[in-house]
């Protein structure tokens, strides 16, 4: 049997101040279970590593993480600042064995207003639909 895992690896442009402050929001989600956010809804928080250099901040997850956690915590961030401009980032399922069906991934477009996504599964079947493919 394999396992699975989900990861992320992506960069955000912000200053460091902001980029505190979703760290903090974060590791308060994580570590307190911080209720207080309204619209958290089913959503719980993955673990996160972050780093911040020359105006970015990293954000990454080799093992478990959770791309629709992800895009409500930037979208949470965008909103907290009243931010016009959207973000986004990738994600990739792998196996630790060559199982059929077990490579994928996926990536997410976030606004204040929106969260957008795409699974390569997704993407797959509306080509063939769109293009009028048949597979064997």
């Amino acid at each position: 049997m394999a396992d699975y895992f989900t990861s992320v690896s992506f960069t955000v442009r912000m200053p460091q101040e902001q980029a505190d402050w979703l760290i903090e929001k974060h590791q308060r989600l994580v570590e307190e279970g911080d209720k207080t956010l309204e619209d958290l809804s089913d959503e719980q928080p993955c673990v996160l590593d972050f780093g911040y250099t020359d105006g970015e901040l990293y954000v990454a997850n080799s093992e478990g993480a959770d791309p629709e956690y992800i895009a409500w915590l930037l979208q949470h961030y965008l909103k907290h600042f009243d931010l016009a401009h959207a973000v986004y980032f990738a994600w990739a399922e792998t196996a630790s064995s060559d199982e059929p069906h077990a490579f994928g991934g996926g990536a997410y477009v976030v606004t204040k207003d929106a969260m957008h996504a795409m699974s390569t599964s997704a993407w797959i079947e509306q080509t063939l639909v769109a293009k009028s493919l048949e597979t064997e």
